[in-house]
């Protein structure tokens, strides 16, 4: 018994060395390459959808920070409430009469997922690209600038930026 644990130890010592080796060895010669992003070529217009459900404390500071984006083709932000249980619904409808690129729309139904919710507004949508967000997201200021660059490449049909945990106060959200 004490042989197999004694086995199991080395395995996975084995594999976290070779899997350190293996991220420091593309790590550092790409360093400073890592958070470039290509020029944009061409403005594509997109629309933001944001599933949300229960989220009236934060889906007000998610819209603002879409708002206050530096990239000028964000045509609009379709805000899907799932059937909120609290008043996210009156939040979001605040920033759709205070906002014309706010669009607030509520499933007919509640779905169960953000998936869902996201489906139910991507039909919605009348731009050549859809992005999401989660309602409890603060995108950056230049987020869209610094992604829209990537679809100059034909052979790109998605992007996906970084997400940084907004409250960190446990050491789980620290490490995420």
């Amino acid at each position: 018994m004490v042989d197999a644990i004694v086995i199991v130890f080395l395995v996975y010592t084995f594999l976290s060395f070779y899997y350190l080796f293996f991220f420091t060895l593309i790590y550092f010669p790409n360093k400073k390459r890592m958070m470039d992003y290509p020029k944009i070529k061409r403005f594509y217009s997109i629309s933001m959808v944001i599933p949300c459900y229960n989220e009236e404390k934060d889906i007000g500071g998610t819209i603002k920070h879409l708002l206050e984006s530096d990239y000028k083709g964000l045509k609009e932000i379709i805000v899907v409430d799932d059937r909120s249980k609290d008043n996210s619904w009156k939040v979001i409808q605040e920033f759709a009469k205070k906002y014309k690129k706010v669009i607030a729309v509520q499933t007919p139904k509640n779905t169960g997922n953000a998936a869902g919710a996201k489906s139910y507004g991507a039909k919605l949508t009348t731009s050549e690209l859809i992005g999401f967000s989660d309602a409890d997201s603060y995108p950056e200021k230049d987020g869209f600038s610094k992604m829209i660059g990537f679809f100059n490449d034909d052979k790109v049909g998605a992007v996906s930026s970084s997400v940084l945990v907004k409250n960190r106060n446990n050491f789980l959200e620290k490490l995420q």
